[in-house]
């Protein structure tokens, strides 16, 4: 599927990364950490189900990676949890829960070279639209986000944005109830 952005850009969906098809090697988003997994460890941990990486590439050349992000379960404590979201919950220890563990795009895609094209907001609704249909399989209260502070800076105020809140006891954690995630997917008709 082709996501157009503009008569000189079309994207493919986000799509599990494939070694084979996308060139790994060029990718570079300034944060070392987020290149080098990209680079050294993404496909060895999803050949061994530790999270799956997704990647948003270029139409003309599927090979070029514009940014990926990944997915994988986690467990949080429920005590970690603002007490109004969880006053109604069962008295469970801890939920199941996505973890968006890695998320970046290209420099050469990035606001400062690429503004208003987005492609941090079609990467993360590409997150959100898996992260909900996979909870709709395996339950899933939340999207939470370890923030990652590389050499770009902090980038909370990203996913504040989008909706994502800090956790009560550890601003370093962002989370995203997965009922807001449902009602932000049908006000933009993603899902019906």
């Amino acid at each position: 599927m082709v996501f157009k952005l503009s008569n000189h850009l079309d994207l493919l969906l986000p799509a599990v990364l494939d070694t084979s098809v996308h060139n790994r090697e060029s990718f570079s988003c300034g944060v070392k950490e987020l290149d080098l997994f990209l680079q050294t460890k993404a496909r060895k941990e999803g050949d061994h189900n530790l999270n799956k990486t997704f990647v948003l590439t270029l139409k003309v050349d599927p090979s070029v990676i514009v940014g990926y992000y990944t997915l994988s379960n986690k467990q949080i404590l429920v005590g970690d949890l603002p007490q109004e979201l969880t006053k109604k919950l069962p008295k469970y220890n801890s939920l199941g829960a996505t973890l968006l563990g890695r998320f970046a795009i290209d420099a050469k895609y990035q606001h400062d070279y690429c503004p208003g094209l987005g492609f941090g907001k079609i990467l993360l609704t590409d997150a959100k639209l898996r992260a909900w249909k996979a909870s709709q399989s395996v339950g899933s209260f939340a999207l939470i986000v370890d923030i990652l502070v590389g050499e770009k800076g902090d980038p909370s105020e990203f996913y504040r944005k989008y909706g994502f809140l800090p956790f009560p006891s550890d601003t370093t954690k962002l989370f995203l109830p997965m009922a807001t995630i449902e009602k932000t997917l049908r006000h933009a008709s993603l899902i019906s």
